[in-house]
């Protein structure tokens, strides 16, 4: 089998509506500021684990959770969690001061460089959206 029918095969796979594995579910695209702000502390959550090189079992013994619990914040599915219960999961982690609350869009100065946005949080994921959005607008309706 080519690499490129083995990934045809994968995407059939994940684009199943039952496929229950490893897939990282994204926001709607009108999402709540609620919806947001669950979907922030998850990716924050994975982010640590990430940086830290944390095995999913040390992280859920650190957030007090189960595996299985620990593996669908990864994966930000975001219905199966509260608001409240992801900022006490988040506190464990995280030192109150690193825990925060923003209303509103963060104001970017005129002389920060692309590079020096990019290494925020905010830049990051402003400018891989776009990118993301960017690529696939070209790829509509091309085969890889």
């Amino acid at each position: 089998m080519t690499e490129k029918q083995k990934f045809k095969e994968f995407l059939q796979k994940i684009e199943d509506p039952n496929y229950e594995e490893e897939v990282n579910y994204d926001l709607p695209e009108n999402a709540t500021p609620l919806e947001q702000a669950k979907y922030d502390i998850c990716q924050s959550i994975l982010a640590y684990q990430q940086d830290h090189n944390l095995p999913v079992e040390e992280m859920a013994s650190r957030i007090k959770l189960t595996v299985p619990e620990t593996k669908d914040i990864f994966f930000a599915k975001i219905n199966n969690f509260t608001l409240d219960r992801l900022i006490i999961y988040a506190s464990r982690l995280f030192s109150p001061q690193e825990i925060k609350v923003i209303v509103g869009a963060e104001a970017v100065k005129e002389s920060t460089t692309i590079t020096d946005y990019w290494l925020t949080k905010p830049g990051r994921e402003k400018i891989t959206k776009e990118l993301i959005c960017k690529l696939a607008a070209k790829l509509h309706g091309k085969r890889l």
